[in-house]
């Protein structure tokens, strides 16, 4: 009886080993199907925003140009007037207009002729040489530049002063 004990032991480690191996095997199988879902969760996440994001750009895009509507329109009857006159008041209306857009927008004008020159808001296209202007202040605005907040639309491009070589 002895040696039917010991036999009968090995047979008990053995079945509880491969439970535990099926056990394991299990949860192994659900953590990969979880983590599946999960992974399948996250590419559709993706796709929804990259979709979401073109249609947030398309909104901006259309509510950008429909706030320009009326600027064409003006324009439009501006050159279909017939009288120079007229002419002239249609383009300062749209001109106005056009203004009010961008401020709406928040866009501003960067400010430049008597300014000290400032690459983050300038580009020099020009120098001059002043004595009666201190060195680096801008002379001339050849365009005005246009930001909004601390992002610059267009740099102001400038002449600016520099100072007289010494003889």
């Amino acid at each position: 009886m002895p040696d039917e004990v010991a036999e009968g032991e090995p047979e008990t480690e053995i079945a509880a080993l491969e439970a535990k191996i099926e056990a394991i095997t299990a949860e192994l199988k659900e953590e990969r199907e979880s983590f599946l879902r999960l992974r399948a969760d996250v590419e559709n996440m993706r796709k929804r925003l990259a979709r979401e994001r073109v249609e947030d750009e398309d909104r901006l895009r259309a509510e950008l140009f429909r706030r320009f509507l009326p600027v064409l329109d003006s324009l439009t009857r501006a050159v279909e007037a017939p009288d120079a006159p007229g002419l002239r008041e249609g383009v300062e209306l749209t001109l106005r207009q056009m203004q009010t857009v961008f401020a709406q927008g928040g866009v501003e004008a960067i400010p430049s002729d008597g300014e000290a020159f400032d690459p983050r808001w300038h580009e020099a296209l020009s120098q001059e040489e002043r004595a009666d202007v201190p060195e680096g202040r801008v002379l001339e605005t050849f365009e005005v530049g246009y930001r909004i907040g601390d992002r610059v639309l267009r740099p102001a491009r400038v002449k600016v002063a520099r100072g007289r070589p010494d003889a």
